[in-house]
């Protein structure tokens, strides 16, 4: 059972608003539909999708992005690759840009 202060689909959407690919209007569209709610899956592929871009280019709320990485467990485990969150801190570094 979650706890009162969990994050969920609302919050991923909310994520999802913040992210902005300069010259891609609808780069975060296909990561919209989401199924039965399962959010957390959507949320890591989006991250891997992300990576594939000019860092510099992507813009996205840093401390929604942590707290729903944190929510969805890709931290420490995921479900497509686990170096997916150590890959994107380090893309995302100011160094590696």
């Amino acid at each position: 059972m979650k706890s009162v202060n969990s994050l969920g689909l609302k919050d991923y959407q909310l994520f999802l608003d913040s992210v902005t690919v300069y010259g891609e209007l609808d780069f975060v569209l296909p990561f919209r539909d989401i199924e039965f709610g399962q959010w957390e899956t959507a949320l890591e592929t989006l991250l891997i999708k992300m990576m594939s871009k000019d860092p510099r280019l992507v813009k996205f709320n840093t401390d929604l992005l942590i707290a729903l990485v944190k929510e969805a467990g890709i931290i420490c485990s995921s479900v497509i690759d686990i170096d997916t969150w150590s890959r994107f801190v380090c893309w995302a570094s100011p160094s590696h840009q």
